[in-house]
């Protein structure tokens, strides 16, 4: 019985690192706290909640919620 607990136990740690993966720092704010599905190169690089937080700031309120 400890044999297929073992080889279980080997399957789990073979199947997470195929499905789940660390995030970038730099990518973390885009796939958890941005409601863009996707952005171009110079969308990217110029996201002002993107900085913010690579900055180490708080990320900045929508402007539709501020306004």
């Amino acid at each position: 019985m400890p044999e297929k607990s073992n080889k279980l136990i080997r399957l789990l740690h073979w199947a997470s690192g195929h499905f789940v993966q660390e995030v970038p720092e730099d990518l973390a704010v885009c796939e958890f706290a941005c409601r863009h599905a996707q952005c171009t190169q110079g969308e990217w690089e110029t996201c002002e909640r993107r900085l913010t937080y690579m900055a180490g700031q708080r990320a900045p309120a929508n402007k539709e919620e501020a306004g």
